[in-house]
């Protein structure tokens, strides 16, 4: 049922003409919690922030192949230099190094 609905909500947005838009929105808002994680995961809160970051590590990674594909490669260089820790403690080492070498 929810797939149906997500495809149903994603043809209203292609006839609408704002997928970009959407896109670019999506990615700043990872973009942010990303640079906020990077606090956090010195903090008293860092397992917390080791959570978030994994339960949000697929809209990371759509957010980053959006910067890539779009050409919006400070965004996409403001992520991945967040994700430096997580990628580091969390075992995404070889991961994080693809995402880095991708812009470059």
């Amino acid at each position: 049922m929810l797939e149906t609905i997500h495809e149903y909500a994603r043809e209203k947005l292609g006839k609408s003409g704002e997928v970009r838009k959407l896109q670019c929105r999506h990615a700043a808002n990872f973009a942010s919690l990303a640079e906020c994680a990077v606090v956090g995961f010195v903090g008293p809160e860092q397992a917390n922030w080791f959570e978030t970051m994994r339960s949000e590590h697929e809209n990371l990674r759509t957010a980053l192949a959006f910067t890539l594909e779009s050409g919006e490669s400070e965004l996409g260089l403001r992520i991945v230099g967040a994700l430096r820790d997580f990628w580091s403690y969390d075992g995404h080492v070889v991961e994080g190094q693809g995402w880095i070498q991708r812009p470059l």
